[in-house]
């Protein structure tokens, strides 16, 4: 790791590539907003240990090993007035059962208890894209009269430019990966 390196922080845009290593660490079966039950992914950037990023005007070494993405919700069963929706059941099964093949894992068919701790620690390559969104200010009790729940764009005070948090999102998972020797500048 490069000693001038500095750590990633929200105000420094992801650098989207598909060759980072990701970390599966918490995996977790509880039941969504409308009670169907979900499966919750959460990774953390394994490899490299820095990315070369645009912080201000310059290109600079950022520590984004242990960096932990945004979260991966999966839903397992779909229900709907009539009970259970076969169609969305069915294809949020084969999404769960996509990601275990992708991992090398055998195939879920226990849907009441599904099997997640045989992910746990599994490293597999990721493509992760920066999501960019815009800090708001608390509604106000006028707007949260109207129904508004979210308040205005805040504004640099000199710039006038809308203030932004950055999130390292994964849009995709591809296979097992290994941890490079040496150096993990990918």
């Amino acid at each position: 790791m490069s000693e001038n390196a500095i750590k990633w922080n929200m105000s420094i845009p992801f650098v989207t590539k598909s060759d980072y290593i990701i970390r599966f660490t918490e995996l977790s079966l509880a039941p969504n907003s409308k009670g169907n039950p979900m499966i919750t992914i959460k990774t953390e950037i394994a490899a490299p240990d820095t990315v070369d990023m645009t912080v201000g005007n310059d290109t600079k070494p950022v520590v984004v090993a242990g960096v932990k993405p945004s979260a991966i919700y999966m839903t397992l069963q779909v229900s709907n007035e009539g009970g259970i929706d076969a169609d969305k059941t069915e294809g949020c099964r084969q999404r769960w059962n996509d990601l275990r093949k992708k991992l090398e894992l055998p195939e879920e068919t226990n849907w009441e208890n599904p099997a997640t701790e045989d992910i746990k620690k599994v490293l597999a390559y990721a493509l992760i894209q920066n999501k960019a969104d815009p800090k708001t200010a608390s509604p106000t009790r006028e707007e949260l009269a109207r129904g508004i729940k979210v308040g205005k764009v805040l504004l640099h005070p000199k710039t006038k430019q809308p203030l932004i948090d950055n999130y390292p999102e994964i849009k995709e998972i591809y296979c097992l990966a290994e941890l490079p020797t040496g150096g993990q500048s990918l």
